[in-house]
């Protein structure tokens, strides 16, 4: 759901859909707050929903019914989290840049994304997360 609601082409449609994975994910981290996967994807939610103009976001909730509130602080509390239970986890390191980087931490942002590029990878998308390490990087 969450890839799908990257590549949605409707508002009313992306909106349903990260509302969807927040649900998801919050349940699932209400059933094992030990498997770093859900918090990494609060994470990114938090992180991605922050970054949207606020009239998205007011559109979502006027038009929609759909209220979507992110904040880089909840980002940095699931992303730190999310290291913690997957300190060897890829994704979860680069999330934690993308945050630390967010919220003006650049070099804490940097480390994380050093520890990023030092993780195996382990499928396919861990190449996509290794390009955006070395993207913050530079």
């Amino acid at each position: 759901q969450g890839r799908l609601a990257t590549v949605a082409p409707e508002l009313r449609e992306k909106a349903a859909l990260a509302a969807a994975v927040r649900r998801a994910a919050e349940a699932g981290l209400a059933r094992d707050p030990s498997l770093y996967l859900n918090d990494y994807l609060l994470a990114r939610w938090h992180n991605d929903v922050a970054g949207l103009p606020r009239l998205h976001r007011l559109m979502a909730r006027c038009a929609f019914g759909v209220r979507l509130s992110g904040s880089h602080r909840e980002a940095l509390r699931h992303a730190k989290r999310a290291v913690e239970t997957g300190p060897d986890k890829l994704l979860c390191h680069y999330e934690l840049s993308r945050t630390y980087v967010a919220v003006g931490e650049r070099a804490l942002g940097r480390r994380h994304a050093e520890a990023a590029l030092q993780s195996p990878v382990e499928e396919l998308n861990s190449h996509l997360f290794l390009q955006a390490a070395r993207d913050l990087l530079q």
